[in-house]
């Protein structure tokens, strides 16, 4: 798990960058199959990210889209940047993204 800090006082933490896994997908708003990076969680559902078009899903739902002018561009950035940090191989299983509870259950 990695952790932030902000100025304000806010620590934002997310999983680490090894559960970060590349894939070839269809993205229903290019219409095409595309390199996109998968981001597994444990108690969330898979977050689907698109390196063609900046969008991004979670359980099969689109994230909302800034009110903003570039952002499609700065998130097909954001994505690649993922991309590039991610490795190709299977899911992580669940002793994989919670170690400390499945030391609990066996």
């Amino acid at each position: 798990m990695t952790c932030q800090q902000f100025e304000s006082g806010a620590v934002v933490c997310r999983p680490d960058d090894r559960f970060l896994r590349k894939e070839i997908r269809y993205c229903p708003v290019d219409q095409c199959r595309t390199e996109m990076v998968a981001r597994y969680e444990a108690w969330y559902g898979m977050f689907l990210f698109c390196c063609k078009c900046g969008d991004s899903w979670c359980d099969g739902e689109m994230h909302a889209r800034p009110f903003e002018r570039g952002w499609r561009r700065k998130a097909v950035k954001r994505h690649r940047a993922m991309w590039d940090r991610a490795s190709h191989g299977q899911p992580p299983t669940f002793e994989e993204l919670c170690p400390e509870y499945a030391e609990e259950a066996s």
